[in-house]
């Protein structure tokens, strides 16, 4: 697998969460590169064969097809999108791959502040999320999978969490969750065909969600958290209307990038599943 390909998760919804492709830079931006940051656009997939192939030439851009095979998507396909201009997110690549549990193309609105940006999506339940949940349900489940053969040792995505759920439902009942799940050679672990979940939290073997990165619980909307909370350093407020990330997405707050990554057998077969809730 290629090195630098990596993902952005949002959630758009209280209970629900999404995904995309790319690297950090929050400093030193080109003048170019300010000046696209404020024109972030997503367009939303239109069923899953197009999702698929959004996979293969964004995602897997660069790897070649003898690495990978049996791309799926499992999920309503407008719950994943393309965009562009994602440079505010930290990623230093303008463009990548969302993942939703709402509709992928209400994710570049303003922030109105409202409890939910979207209506549900048909996407159902997922087994590993639930475990990665603590057993908690799973409603509008996003989720990509693939085959992958890879040529070094590792793999490593990058990626971004965010939810609509912050601040007002910093809950573990209404945990947003993502999971990241690799199995095959040499990995032994708790979810499907004996797989490990790899996207943690920096640090932790906690998995990534609502209830383990927030700064605390806010009722009032649009009004900053109280600043304390698991992990809070990890996460980037996006409720004053001052900040121009404010006008950029609906979400009222994300993470920094992320890292997944994990050790592997060279020219060894692996299943993958990357979910989102």
């Amino acid at each position: 697998m290629h090195p630098q390909h990596s993902f952005i998760l949002f959630f758009m919804k209280k209970k629900y969460f999404l995904i995309s492709l790319l690297v950090l830079v929050f400093i030193g931006l080109s003048q170019e590169k300010a000046k696209a940051q404020w024109q972030f656009t997503i367009t939303e997939m239109a069923d899953s064969a197009a999702v698929v192939e959004l996979v293969k030439t964004v995602f897997l851009d660069g790897v070649s097809p003898s690495q990978y095979q049996n791309v799926q998507f499992k999920g309503d396909p407008r719950s994943v999108g393309y965009y562009t201009n994602g440079y505010f997110l930290g990623f230093s690549k303008p463009q990548g791959i969302v993942m939703s549990t709402g509709f992928a193309g209400n994710l570049d609105k303003d922030n109105a502040c409202g409890p939910f940006e979207s209506g549900n999506t048909s996407g159902g339940s997922d087994p590993d999320l639930v475990t990665a949940n603590n057993g908690g349900g799973i409603n509008d489940a996003c989720v990509i999978e693939f085959d992958f053969k890879p040529a070094g040792d590792s793999v490593k995505f990058n990626y971004v969490f965010g939810s609509e759920e912050y601040h007002e439902w910093v809950s573990p009942l209404f945990a947003d969750v993502f999971g990241f799940f690799l199995s095959g050679p040499g990995i032994n672990g708790n979810y499907t065909n004996n797989g490990i979940n790899i996207a943690e939290v920096p640090g932790t073997h906690q998995p990534v969600s609502i209830g383990t990165v927030n700064c605390g619980d806010q009722n009032a909307d649009c009004t900053p958290p109280p600043g304390s909370g698991p992990n809070c350093e990890f996460l980037y407020d996006n409720t004053n209307s001052a900040q121009g990330t404010f006008y950029q997405t609906t979400l009222d707050a994300y993470t920094v990038p992320f890292v997944a990554d994990n050790g592997v057998q060279s020219c060894k077969w692996y299943p993958h599943e990357t979910c989102s809730r």
